[in-house]
């Protein structure tokens, strides 16, 4: 087990944003302990969404609505287990044109446990 923290960032336009961060890699799973989104420029008045991004299938598990303040993050403390490819997400509802948004996962990571790597 080895802990590993993934990151997204974008710099906004003035409409919804999605921000994931760099995905699982192949051969590991990560065990997602807590999740964070925030806007670093602005406040974010709406909403921010957070969840796993599998492919292009977005499976939220938190949405809170605004007002967010800058860099005051939308926490969660949600465990969750990440497969290989799959990231976490964040929306934004609205973000302000050229805001810094990020999007960051703590938790650890460990090889993939398959049945043919079962010892006999």
């Amino acid at each position: 087990m080895m802990p590993v923290i993934l990151e997204g960032g974008c710099v906004a336009a003035a409409e919804e944003t999605l921000v994931k961060t760099s995905p699982v890699t192949s051969g590991r799973v990560m065990t997602v302990l807590s999740a964070l989104a925030r806007d670093k420029t602005n406040a974010i008045a709406t909403r921010i969404e957070i969840g796993v991004l599998d492919g292009s299938r977005e499976i939220p598990f938190y949405a809170g609505a605004g007002s967010f303040a800058a860099l005051i993050p939308a926490v969660v403390y949600w465990p969750c287990i990440l497969m290989p490819g799959q990231a976490i997400y964040a929306r934004f509802l609205t973000p302000t044109a050229g805001d810094l948004l990020e999007v960051v996962a703590h938790g650890f990571v460990e090889p993939l446990y398959e049945p043919s790597m079962r010892h006999r």
